[in-house]
């Protein structure tokens, strides 16, 4: 369980097999939105084969349309063992131009079998149009969860067994 995100946890897990349109998962750079996405994916997803990586390349800024094409065909056969494709686009923000027009066709027209989840740390550098195609859910890590871990590790009682 990732501190700090188990009310996006709990809300994610019981409702990511019902939405019908695409998601936004919007937050802070590196507080673990693609982690929590992934691993929830893992407990509800019977075949990880329908479960769809989308990210810039090692050596790239910016997602190509080539990988935007390769997903496509993956997605076109329908889902094994599952209602549905997973597809995440981490670093959504990254798209270029043509991916964007791409992915929006797609998103204007969702499939039963498909759902989208962009990923971004900066919501700002989506268009307007794929936006207003999403959910957009902002996540932030809940202070008082990682306050109460901190002073549960920090009981001498606790610290004492946890430092053996």
């Amino acid at each position: 369980m990732l501190i700090g995100l188990n009310k996006y946890y709990n809300l994610l897990k019981e409702r990511i097999p019902t939405f019908t349109q695409s998601i936004i998962l919007n937050g802070q750079n590196s507080i673990g939105k693609k982690t929590l996405l992934l691993q929830i994916l893992d407990e509800i997803v019977n075949n990880t084969d329908n479960i769809h990586l989308l990210k810039p390349e090692p050596d790239k800024k910016t997602i190509s349309i080539e990988q935007i094409r390769t997903l496509f065909n993956d997605i076109n056969i329908m889902p094994y063992n599952d209602k549905r494709h997973y597809i995440i686009i981490d670093d959504a923000e990254q798209l270029s131009d043509i991916c964007f027009n791409s992915i929006l066709k797609r998103l204007e027209e969702p499939k039963q079998t498909e759902l989208f989840i962009l990923v971004t740390s900066n919501i700002d550098r989506l268009s307007d149009t794929i936006k207003s195609r999403c959910l957009t859910i902002n996540i932030e890590l809940d202070s008082n969860e990682i306050f109460n871990l901190t002073k549960t590790i920090t009981n001498p009682t606790i610290k004492s067994t946890l430092y053996r």
